[in-house]
């Protein structure tokens, strides 16, 4: 919260330093991930979502450290939708072009778990059946989407363009 306070210019007042508080909030980040042992599992997962959250797009973010991070998220039991947690991973990999191998093994598995996550998740209120399908092949075109990205990235451009073809037609 402090960081968005730091960068809100219509609040009153001295301002702190927003990457002074952003740096405190990494490096606790960090300690606490990095820690052998916590009380609630659950809570650390949702912390590394968090962090890598707030990483995934920052440039200078150490490369070894975000991927470390991505396997820390994967590996972790949360149920986040598996098109932040498996397509957002693979995403950031190709991005910053390294273990394409990953990021092409997290975009199938988004791909492989979206219709469970549809089903499964209690956040999903259908009125229809054609509202269902039309939620999972929205899903299921994002992890195509996903997939075309690392494709993309990584200089297959043929299959990258089949998986947007696939991506569009959904």
């Amino acid at each position: 919260d402090s960081l968005y306070v730091a960068r809100d210019t219509t609040l009153p007042g001295p301002k702190s330093d927003s990457n002074v508080v952003k740096r405190r909030y990494v490096e606790g980040m960090q300690s606490f991930l990095g820690k052998p042992w916590v009380a609630n599992a659950s809570a650390r997962d949702q912390a590394a979502w968090r962090f890598f959250y707030l990483v995934r797009e920052d440039s200078t973010y150490p490369t070894e450290k975000l991927v470390a991070l991505i396997k820390d998220v994967v590996a972790g039991k949360s149920t986040n939708d598996p098109n932040y947690t498996y397509g957002w991973g693979a995403r950031s990999l190709a991005d910053r072009k390294v273990e394409f191998p990953l990021a092409e093994k997290l975009a199938r598995e988004a791909a492989r778990r979206v219709a469970t996550n549809v089903d499964d998740n209690p956040g999903y209120r259908f009125s229809s059946v054609g509202d269902k399908a039309d939620a999972l092949d929205a899903a299921q075109a994002e992890s195509y989407d996903d997939l075309a990205w690392v494709f993309f990235k990584e200089g297959r451009l043929d299959d990258a363009e089949k998986e947007f073809g696939r991506a569009l037609d959904l």
